[in-house]
């Protein structure tokens, strides 16, 4: 198994907004959205896991997306104002 791990250092007081964003981009895309915050730790982090059976599983959902879904468009247009930096990880399961 294939975990694709995204984590945002969000702006002051966004965090809720984005977990928000990220789980209904996330629900549209057609994965279960794995949403994570610290509930003791930096309260400005979010990450999201996606799980994939294989990588090549990944590249394929990848590259069938439809960008211009609803909550997906919404997530890029209010990403720059509620995001510091970003960064994307893959996991493999053992």
């Amino acid at each position: 198994m294939i975990v694709e791990r995204w984590t945002w250092k969000v702006k002051q007081w966004c965090r809720d907004e984005v977990v928000e964003l990220t789980k209904a981009m996330v629900e549209e895309m057609g994965l279960t959205p794995r949403i994570c915050t610290f509930t003791f730790g930096p309260w400005d982090v979010v990450m999201s896991d996606l799980e994939f059976e294989s990588e090549e599983d990944r590249i394929e959902w990848w590259a069938g997306l439809d960008w211009s879904q609803p909550a997906t468009a919404a997530w890029h247009k209010r990403e720059r104002e509620l995001v510091v930096s970003a960064t994307r990880a893959l996991l493999e399961v053992h």
